[in-house]
Formats: structure tokens, sequence, C-alpha cells
């Protein structure tokens, strides 16, 4: 390799298989807790502001497949760790049981966390979308009317 020692075929593998599984991790716990909180409190409250809410609608839509891709994706990380292990020598895999409970669980548990910030964020944005269709999303008053 290019720092100068070698780095067998196995190692490899499992050196680029630990960055897939770390980068799955970083990429779909953030999105849930971000789409959720920018959801549930801050588009809110610019509804009031008026705007194209039109076009919101096909946004709204769009984060919603979004969140089910990402969804797969955070299903997906105790599966590939798992994946990865058996490919291990025998030897090595006994060093690495308990880091590798660690992620099986950990990932489990971050698993059932991620699946109730979808089930909220589908709920709120079907919410969303029969304010942003129905017209019933509050309008900031027009100066013009109070006088």
């Amino acid at each position: 390799m290019a720092s100068g020692s070698p780095l067998g075929p196995a190692a490899s593998a499992h050196f680029f298989g630990t960055r897939i599984v770390c980068r799955a991790m970083a990429m779909a716990y953030p999105y849930f807790l971000v789409s959720c909180y920018t959801v549930r409190s801050l588009y809110p409250t610019f509804l009031p502001l008026g705007g194209p809410v039109g076009a919101d609608i096909g946004r709204l839509r769009a984060l919603d497949r979004r969140s089910t891709y990402f969804l797969l994706v955070a299903a997906a990380i105790p599966l590939l760790g798992a994946a990865g292990a058996t490919f291990l020598p025998v030897a090595e895999f006994a060093q690495l049981l308990t880091p590798l409970r660690v992620l099986l669980l950990g990932s489990a548990l971050a698993f059932a966390a991620v699946y109730l910030l979808f089930r909220t964020l589908e709920r709120d944005m079907a919410t969303l979308e029969r304010v942003i269709t129905h017209g019933n999303a509050p309008r900031a008053a027009d100066p013009a009317s109070t006088v």
C-alpha cells in the first residue's frame, strides 16, 4: 500500500468493509434526527409566512422516498456487520466477538429508534401535506387589511 507496509487481500477487504459499515451509520442515523427536527419544528414555523407552498408537496414526497431509502440503509447496518464477520478466520473471529456483539446489539437498538423516528416523520409529513393541500395553513396577516 501507499504507507509501505503490505496489506493482504483479507485485511484489505476487512478494512474496507468496516469503512462501509461506519459510513452507513454516519449517513443514516443523523439523517432521521435532522429530518424529524426540520419537519416537526422548523418547517411549520414558515407556513404562516406564505410563499410557494404547492411546490412543497413535491419536496415532502421526495423526502418521504428518501426516508424509506435511509431506513433500508439503517436496517442493513447490523446485517453488513454480521456478514463481514463471517469472512474472518476463526482465530480472529474469537478476538472480535465482543466488538461484534456491541456493533450488532447497538445497531439493533439504534434501528429501533430510527424506525420510531421514521414513523413520526411519516405522520408529520402526511399532516403537513393535508394542511398544504386543503389550504389550512395559517397565513401572515395582510398589512393592508388591518387599516
